[in-house]
């Protein structure tokens, strides 16, 4: 909030059309246009520029552009922009130059006071309490919904009774008697046999 306050104060105090910073930039721009750019051209708008680094660089001044597109960016003419401005015999500070802005001043954003430390919240509005009340109701709903279908499934489950294995197959133990009463009488047949030996 201060910092807003005092940087209105100084932009109050200023005079020039042009803020301070875009008017620092575009003073070292024409510093550095008189001394590393050369601009060729026969009137046109636009207007080849040559550096004396390397590269050549086209400036179009009614479509405000550059090839280095440092002023498409920025919006404050590049070094290029103010060697062809120059050459064009006129001031790089004309109105011409400068996009204009419509905008309403900056204002500094809105500040809500936060509640202190032991103080009560600010009660609710209509809205906000049907929600909450709905919200708790659709949870009470859900919770019953829940326990009905356990209660149903454990009734499910204690009709049924106990789960049974089942029997064995019937072949198996008809098969098991029948070997066993077959292989009793065979017994006292070999005893005889072997007695009817030794006499």
């Amino acid at each position: 909030m201060k910092r807003v306050a005092s940087r209105k104060e100084k932009m109050s105090k200023v005079i020039d059309p042009i803020c301070p910073k875009p008017r620092e930039i575009l003073e070292k721009n024409k510093v550095k246009s008189t001394t590393n750019c050369i601009p060729s051209g026969t009137g046109s708008p636009m207007i080849e520029v040559d550096s004396i680094r390397g590269g050549t660089y086209v400036v179009d001044l009614q479509r405000r552009k550059c090839a280095c597109r440092r002023w498409d960016l920025t919006g404050i003419p590049c070094k290029h922009v103010v060697s062809v401005i120059n050459f064009m015999r006129q001031k790089p500070e004309h109105s011409d130059m400068w996009m204009p802005t419509n905008e309403q001043a900056i204002l500094p954003p809105p500040y809500n006071r936060q509640p202190e430390k032991g103080t009560k919240p600010p009660p609710k509005t209509k809205n906000e309490l049907r929600t909450k009340a709905q919200l708790r109701k659709a949870a009470a709903k859900d919770k019953r919904y829940e326990k009905r279908v356990a209660e149903k499934a454990v009734a499910k489950a204690a009709s049924k009774g106990p789960p049974t294995r089942g029997r064995p197959p019937k072949s198996t133990t008809s098969t098991v008697r029948n070997a066993s009463a077959n292989a009793q009488p065979s017994q006292p047949s070999q005893a005889s046999s072997r007695s009817s030996v030794r006499i």
